[in-house]
């Protein structure tokens, strides 16, 4: 099955805030689940290129396809 919420917020949750705190941005997310989905099996394809722009996840799972659009905003902004 898909990977939830919770088992991505663990993987997360595990990474030392000192270094978390400087790599906070839209690509440091978009790292982390492309490896999280692929250490789980799956086989993530990264800012794949369509006539309109980049997809920046796209993951085939039973037949199904799964975009992700990664979007990051800092609270204190």
């Amino acid at each position: 099955s898909f990977p939830t919420r919770r088992s991505s917020d663990l993987v997360v949750s595990g990474i030392p805030y000192g270094i978390r705190k400087k790599a906070f941005n839209e690509a440091y997310f978009h790292i982390i689940v492309h490896v999280i989905t692929s250490v789980l099996g799956f086989e993530p394809v990264s800012e794949k290129e369509t006539s309109d722009g980049r997809i920046d996840l796209t993951i085939k799972l039973s037949g199904f396809v799964y975009i992700f659009e990664f979007k990051y905003t800092d609270e204190n902004i």
